[in-house]
């Protein structure tokens, strides 16, 4: 069984079919790709799988639990975010500060402190391209941050 399986996914605005039976699965640990021309539904489709918009019609299963009409609040909670296009961050908030808004809904502080660790580890092992570099005492590794279209370059780490 797949992590996410879609099945048949229909997802209108008003009259308008914007995704017409789509299908596709992610296993584990697999990354995949939507691939588009500007308007072919890519947005849409994972607006409706993160909960944002309603399917008109199919199903939406993540690890084995029909997902399809629970709506995005409660999605986080299972484990799935939509990232928004652009990368938009909380341009107030250090990057540490961001990563942790992100696990919000977690509640093992232990978890999330070694999730940001193995997530650093992760980046620097794929050697992922890195403009900036803070080293993190508290860790004792590098944590990268991607700077990108601009998004990200007024952030600073602090250490809260």
């Amino acid at each position: 069984m797949a992590m996410l399986e879609i099945r048949d996914l229909e997802v209108y605005y008003g009259m308008i079919q914007a995704i017409k039976g789509i299908s596709f699965d992610v296993n584990e640990g697999e990354v995949i790709a939507l691939i588009g021309a500007n308007g072919a539904g890519k947005t849409t489709t994972l607006h409706t799988i993160t909960g944002l918009l309603p399917a008109k019609a199919g199903t939406i299963t993540f690890e084995g639990q029909d997902i399809t009409k629970v709506p995005g609040y409660k999605i986080v909670s299972k484990g799935m975010a939509h990232v928004p296009e652009g990368r938009r961050v909380f341009a107030q908030l250090s990057v540490l500060q961001n990563l942790r808004m992100g696990a919000y809904t977690r509640k093992d502080k232990n978890e999330i402190e070694e999730t940001l660790k193995k997530a650093a580890e992760t980046a620097k092992q794929n050697k992922a391209p890195v403009l900036v570099e803070f080293i993190l005492e508290r860790y004792d590794i590098v944590l990268p941050i991607v700077r990108h279209g601009g998004t990200l370059d007024n952030m600073i780490l602090e250490e809260n």
